[in-house]
């Protein structure tokens, strides 16, 4: 059942448009079996333990259901009940000694939303303290560990989204620590290198929320190197930092966004083992494009930055064709055909650039209909609006 509901929760099969229905149907099913199983009583040591795990289960079910509420009462509470029953029990634990998901089994942890920080928070400390002393009780189950890490890592999300920074920092550096050993200890799976990427991502974030800029580029490049050493160019997810990695020039940034498309593109091709999804992939791979041709076009190379922003568009063309609801590459499209209109402007291509510019226009009005909270479509419609100006003044 466990492996159903991975399945079932990461296939991007079911993300495409018009599956979502089933595959809120097949997480029902599952999330019924494990609210029959969780109503068991018993005291024997094993099925405890199974019990805990299926609470904590019925949360991350409810989680890729898109539920908000995964603290409540009625799950983590008594998983953890269950766990500390265990430890006072001095139970046995060697029936785990094969487990690697550990009882959170919980593999997208930087997806989670949650509905009141202050009783995450909570529930994640109490959580830290229990799964650190099963880790120390018993440290060949590594799933244990992973379930430390996961708390750490989501108590120091909580924290930077709260703005304590420093907090957060801490939290963090403890997931980094747990997750790095794995590297070192020959556990290299896709599954970590996604883990990682996103711990650095969010510690480079609460770092920036400091004012530690030297800092947030140090661990973007310690990052790069540990994935690196780890997958060598393998995993999107090293392209995905090599992306976001502030750099000190426009020739490192150069090419460090040269490097991420390499990676991207062969992560397609060669159909990569990765905790991102192919849709993930070549989102992030037309963002690289997108930016390089910016930077093309700003240093004066604008036959190259229009090849490259160009096939940014069809990139997301692609996308939205075949996710044609989800805001994030619309977003995309408008951006990639706000930015081909510039360089139509700059070569003096004036008709090109208004069809380019009212074309992510007509997207962009229907994405502020849908959201008008998102401070980015305003943006984009301010420039596009300016660009308009001057293309007509001229």
């Amino acid at each position: 059942m466990d492996d159903y509901v991975t399945l079932v929760s990461e296939s991007t099969l079911l993300d495409e448009e018009g599956m979502q229905p089933l595959r809120k149907q097949l997480l029902e099913s599952a999330l019924r079996y494990y609210e029959e199983f969780g109503q068991q009583q018993t005291d024997d040591p094993t099925l405890l333990a199974e019990l805990a795990a299926t609470h904590y289960r019925i949360a991350m079910t409810q989680v890729a259901m898109g539920s908000t509420d995964w603290v409540a009462e009625a799950t983590t509470d008594q998983t953890l009940e269950i766990l500390d029953r265990l430890l006072e029990d001095s139970a046995d634990m060697s029936f785990w000694a094969n487990s690697t998901s550990g009882v959170f089994a919980f593999h997208h942890v930087g997806n989670v939303v949650y509905e009141d920080a202050d009783d995450a928070l909570n529930a994640l400390k109490r959580g830290i303290q229990v799964f650190g002393e099963l880790a120390k009780a018993n440290p060949e189950t590594v799933g244990f560990q992973h379930d430390l890490a996961a708390s750490h890592f989501m108590a120091g999300n909580i924290l930077q989204l709260t703005q304590q920074w420093e907090p957060a920092i801490a939290q963090l550096q403890q997931a980094r620590r747990i997750w790095e050993s794995f590297l070192r200890a020959d556990g290299a799976t896709p599954e970590i290198a996604g883990r990682l990427a996103d711990t650095y991502r969010f510690l480079t974030e609460s770092l920036l929320g400091t004012g530690r800029t030297d800092d947030r580029r140090q661990v973007y490049l310690e990052g790069i190197a540990t994935l690196r050493a780890a997958y060598g160019d393998e995993q999107p997810e090293v392209a995905h930092l090599l992306r976001l990695a502030p750099t000190k020039s426009k020739l490192e940034y150069e090419t460090n966004l040269r490097e991420s498309i390499t990676i991207y593109e062969k992560a397609l091709s060669q159909n990569v083992d990765s905790p991102r999804s192919a849709p993930e992939i070549r989102w992030n791979l037309s963002r690289a494009r997108l930016f390089l041709g910016r930077l093309l076009r700003d240093t004066g190379r604008v036959d190259e930055g229009e090849s490259e922003i160009l096939k940014a568009k069809q990139l997301a063309q692609v996308l939205v064709d075949q996710n044609p609801s989800n805001r994030v590459y619309r977003s995309s499209l408008a951006d990639s055909g706000m930015s081909l209109g510039i360089v139509y402007e700059v070569r003096g291509r004036v008709d090109e650039a208004r069809q380019e510019y009212l074309q992510s226009q007509a997207i962009l009005e229907l994405l502020i209909a849908e959201d008008p909270t998102t401070p980015e479509y305003h943006r984009m419609m301010r420039t596009i609006a300016k660009r308009r100006g001057k293309s007509k003044s001229a």
